[in-house]
């Protein structure tokens, strides 16, 4: 496993590590993080089983509504005019193969086509952190990976 930061939790900070994974990592052994592979550098099914937690249908954005996506990319990469993001058009993206790179791709598209190629176009991480600062409290709480997540957090910092 070619994942330094991760060795060096395992062997230093294991009690205050958490990691929250895509789903689909497990079935791609080409990832650089599955639980075969977190095995192999000696986390045991102690650790994976309460320190790990695998998200999503298939990955991390999976959790979020139609809805709430839609509500981001319209706050944080708004159409021009009259026009805005539909959750018909996030639907259509959810069902159609990889569902971040559609986001981010459809978003970068847009973008570059409207704004031009000085625009601020999202990655993956920058979507995610969209969606947690315009997601409210309720939401976040009525996911119950993330929901999970924070109560972890908890256990460890108390």
């Amino acid at each position: 496993m070619r994942c330094p930061i991760i060795k060096l939790l395992n062997k230093n900070k294991r009690r205050a590590t958490i990691l929250f994974i895509d789903s689909d990592t497990q079935s791609d052994q080409s990832r650089k993080i599955t639980l075969d592979k977190l095995r192999r550098i000696n986390f045991d099914e102690e650790f994976l089983n309460n320190n790990v937690i695998l998200t999503g249908t298939k990955e991390f954005e999976d959790i979020f509504s139609d809805e709430l996506i839609c509500r981001c990319l319209n706050t944080c990469w708004p159409k021009k005019g009259e026009d805005s993001w539909a959750e018909t058009e996030i639907s259509v993206l959810r069902n159609s193969g990889k569902f971040s790179d559609n986001i981010i791709r459809c978003v970068r598209r847009y973008m570059n086509d409207h704004y031009g190629r000085e625009a601020r176009i999202p990655g993956k991480p920058e979507l995610g952190k969209k969606i947690a600062e315009i997601a409210s409290y309720e939401e976040i709480k009525g996911i119950s990976e993330l929901d999970l997540l924070i109560q972890k957090i908890n256990e460890i910092i108390r």
